[in-house]
């Protein structure tokens, strides 16, 4: 597997026990606030990996360093 798969899932997984407990706090409702922390965290799972595969591929722009 490679780091930026294993960075992207420990930042998730952290996220998810954040994000589920906001949800909690707001809603008052463990089944809203799974699915709503799962959907959302899932989407931004995706994202992020693409993001950081995206940017290591444009690394040849050295203003962005």
């Amino acid at each position: 597997m490679s780091n930026i798969i294993k960075k992207v899932l420990a930042y998730r997984a952290l996220s998810f026990v954040v994000g589920f407990a906001v949800t909690y706090m707001w809603w008052g409702t463990w089944q809203q606030s799974f699915l709503f922390t799962v959907v959302l965290l899932s989407t931004m799972t995706i994202v992020h990996y693409l993001f950081e595969k995206w940017w290591d591929r444009n690394k040849k722009f050295p203003e962005w360093e």
